[in-house]
């Protein structure tokens, strides 16, 4: 085919002229032939032989993959290696940990006593306790009718608490839950609470119930207990092995570093001495982990000791403190003095034309502060 230079348009082979826009049209060059190839001369015997070309592209490409995977391999056994190192440690400290606590739990005669949580009241003088040998006066009152009395607590609480309100006194009867003697014996139990100003170290309690035809009203007030810290723990005895066994930790890391010298001389020898090295710093950081717990544990039972007989102190400077103070100016006494009266108003209203039974009893401070000395060494 002949293809015109001026328009591009192909024509035949035969033609002179371009069909479409009549330029002349060149001869097609002819295909010049393909020289033929020149046979391969056959090798002589004495000539060298071929090599075959080598890629060297793909043999650098080869040999870094193999670096990489040889470096990924390595450093997924280093994190493996590590990761059991730390686990193994972690293992041990916990192990160490738990010894020392049964030893612990071995030398402690008497069970800790949780602390009870003060919500309101003086600083140092509980809200939910009470000791039944802090006593400090009673009363009782019990009256007989010839129909049961259905009269509960509940209401009789709520007339008395009308019976103050009306006589204009200082005061209020609360309900609050209790727990006796550090024991686990609680209830809920009815308080009267004075409005003044001065810190009152006694807690009065009202009770209402019945016994068939017998109704019973008592009065009973106690010196507020302390607001005991945790019962402290016993000391423990540190072996003197334990503290000779820590320092193997420091001497089997020299002697594993010795071991890494070593190499220089004869690889054998430097093996044994890491091994033995490791070996030592083994049992000196097991030793180490539980003469820290042993040495923690006595460390908290100074701490406790000395909040436990701050707490008492306080306690006993405070409550004596007081009480001197009630007895020079009686405030407290005359509001506790005034609900007194009101519930034997409210007694009167109740039951009237009944005859009564009273009883009373008191405990001065000098006999409860006997008390406390003689008791305190029980409530640890």
């Amino acid at each position: 085919m002949k293809t015109c230079k001026n328009c591009g348009t192909l024509n035949d082979d035969k033609d002179l002229f371009c069909s479409e826009c009549g330029t002349r049209l060149e001869e097609s060059p002819k295909p010049e032939p393909t020289p033929a190839p020149e046979p391969t001369p056959a090798p002589t015997p004495s000539s060298t032989p071929s090599v075959p070309a080598v890629d060297v592209d793909a043999a650098v490409e080869t040999i870094s993959e193999i670096a990489d995977k040889t470096k990924r391999g390595a450093r997924d056994l280093a994190e493996k290696i590590n990761a059991t190192v730390s686990e193994t440690l972690e293992n041990q400290k916990a192990k160490a940990n738990s010894e020392a606590q049964q030893e612990i739990a071995r030398a402690q005669k008497t069970k800790a006593t949780t602390k009870k949580s003060a919500t309101s009241g003086t600083k140092y003088m509980s809200s939910t306790e009470l000791w039944s040998w802090l006593q400090k006066s009673s009363k009782r009152q019990h009256f007989f009718t010839e129909e049961e009395n259905t009269l509960t607590q509940d209401d009789y609480m709520e007339r008395l608490s009308k019976k103050i309100s009306d006589n204009n006194v200082p005061a209020s009867v609360f309900k609050r839950h209790i727990q006796w003697d550090r024991s686990s014996l609680s209830q809920d139990i009815c308080f009267v609470q004075p409005v003044s100003d001065a810190v009152n170290p006694l807690s009065c309690l009202i009770q209402f119930n019945h016994v068939g035809k017998f109704t019973f009203v008592e009065e009973k007030t106690f010196i507020t207990p302390p607001d005991l810290p945790k019962v402290p723990e016993k000391k423990v005895r540190i072996p003197g092995d334990l503290v000779e066994k820590s320092a193997w930790m420091l001497r089997g890391g020299l002697v594993a570093v010795a071991g890494l010298l070593l190499f220089l001389v004869h690889w054998l020898l430097a093996i044994a001495a890491i091994v033995i090295g490791c070996g030592l710093a083994w049992i000196g950081y097991s030793a180490q982990q539980k003469l820290e717990a042993l040495r923690e544990h006595n460390r908290n039972c100074d701490r406790q000791e000395l909040a436990w007989s701050a707490a008492w102190d306080n306690w006993e400077n405070s409550i004596f403190l007081h009480s001197f103070q009630e007895n020079v100016n009686g405030q407290i006494s005359r509001i506790y003095d005034a609900v007194f009266e009101c519930i034997k108003q409210l007694n009167g209203d109740l039951f009237t034309q009944q005859e009564s039974a009273v009883d009373e009893e008191s405990q001065s401070m000098n006999e409860l502060e006997e008390l406390i000395n003689r008791r305190k060494a029980t409530y640890r």
